[in-house]
């Protein structure tokens, strides 16, 4: 019944700000006067417009007025934090939310592209005069989340958490910053280590309310460090505005709900800042949601056939994407094991994260790819096994192994490529 009321009472207030908003407009109409209306300056239109520029220009302030007022009334829909005060204040807040979102984004940007198989995520967190007391991204997988970082700043233990994230990107020169941080991290991993960290820090240091800002709703799930929404907790956050709902299944909603049921509010980002914060994680979104299992076990020896006459045509036009992986070290090659060891080193030879990642946004974009890989195996048995790896890893398959290239597939999302009737065709050809 009480939600009933609310969005009975959230039409009526719509209905009566459209209301408002039309009559100030038509007074800027009769006046040499601009107005104001629930905080939007309203212009008296230029005389010399046509009637159809003052009709465009009505409908874009009013879809924007009554816009603003739906973001309070979705927010709570879905489970968002109440809203009080005036659309005013909430327009005010909505801004500055902004503002930080953009940043946040800003700075998973730093890590973006490199943290296969996880997203890229930026954080930023605000005290109650909105000063940035923390800041941080993913630097890459096996590392903790963009929160932490941001964290470890705000609690004092480095300066700068995008640094402290920097210092263990792959092929970063070591130095004390990263030593540091290594140690801070093998703290964060141990029983109890967030809260030796991060217990009360921002209620101890700052003035409250503490606001987080994430471009990814928090984990809550233990993987190889605690999960960011009880840390976020434990350290005393108050706030988290949220970019994007994680649709991971370990996630789907599980830190959004951790944090409410602990007393955090939560909001979610909307506008333009909601779709950067999409867009940044679209092909982990594309993978984690995708049922690669599926496709894999209805793939028969007729559907790699027309994939390798289509490979062979792309080739032929000079349109096949094709990549291949160049070793810094010549001495790293996989050369000479025994075969009987050989599955077993190509599976523990480490795949950079930015090639995988460019290889998954190639399978996307075209459903298939011609991976050389002869710079890595020296055995055409090796790049076998090696192709074999990296269509799991990408939940692609294997539609041919010749010498040292290896021809992956993948359906787009959704798919371009209609094997059933490439076949069809070929076989009426």
């Amino acid at each position: 019944m009480h939600s009933t009321l609310k969005r009975m009472r959230g039409r009526i207030s719509r209905l009566a700000m459209f209301a408002a908003v039309t009559i100030c407009y038509e007074a800027t109409m009769r006046t040499n006067k601009n107005l104001i209306a629930f905080g939007f300056l309203i212009h008296r239109p230029s005389p010399f417009s046509s009637s159809s520029s003052h009709r465009v220009a009505r409908r874009r302030l009013l879809s924007k007025v009554v816009w603003e007022r739906s973001l309070v009334e979705k927010e709570d829909d879905e489970g968002g934090e109440e809203v009080d005060g005036s659309l005013d204040e909430y327009v005010s807040r909505l801004s500055i939310d902004r503002k930080f979102m953009r940043q946040a984004i800003d700075h998973a940007k730093v890590g973006y592209g490199g943290t296969f198989p996880n997203p890229a995520v930026g954080c930023v967190i605000v005290d109650a005069n909105n000063n940035v007391v923390g800041k941080g991204f993913h630097p890459q997988a096996g590392f903790p989340h963009a929160e932490v970082f941001a964290l470890f700043e705000a609690s004092g233990a480095v300066d700068d958490g995008i640094l402290a994230a920097k210092s263990v990107l792959p092929n970063t020169i070591p130095n004390e910053e990263g030593r540091k941080v290594t140690d801070l991290l093998n703290v964060y991993a141990s029983d109890g280590g967030a809260s030796k960290l991060f217990g009360d820090c921002l209620k101890d240091n700052y003035e409250s309310p503490i606001t987080a800002y994430v471009t990814l709703e928090p984990c809550c799930h233990y993987g190889r460090t605690p999960p960011c929404a009880m840390t976020f907790v434990q350290a005393g956050v108050d706030r988290v505005v949220v970019g994007f709902r994680d649709p991971n299944p370990r996630v789907d909603g599980g830190g959004v709900k951790v944090l409410q049921e602990n007393g955090v509010n939560v909001s979610f980002i909307r506008g333009k800042e909601e779709q950067a914060c999409a867009k940044m994680v679209e092909n982990f979104v594309k993978r984690i949601t995708s049922d690669s299992d599926d496709f894999e076990s209805s793939m028969t020896g007729a559907h790699r056939s027309v994939l390798r006459s289509l490979a062979g045509r792309m080739k032929a036009d000079g349109i096949m994407p094709e990549l291949s992986v160049a070793l810094e070290d010549d001495e790293a090659r996989i050369r000479d094991e025994e075969d009987e060891t050989l599955e077993d080193v190509v599976n523990k030879f480490p795949l950079k994260a930015r090639w995988l990642e460019e290889v998954d946004r190639i399978l996307w974009s075209k459903e298939v790819i011609l991976l050389r890989l002869g710079g890595v195996v020296a055995k055409k048995k090796a790049a076998k096994y090696l192709g074999i790896r990296i269509a799991k890893e990408l939940g692609a398959t294997v539609a041919q192994t010749v010498g040292h290239t290896v021809l992956l597939y993948r359906p787009g999302d959704p798919p371009g490529l209609n094997l059933n009737q490439m076949i069809e065709a070929k076989s009426q050809a």
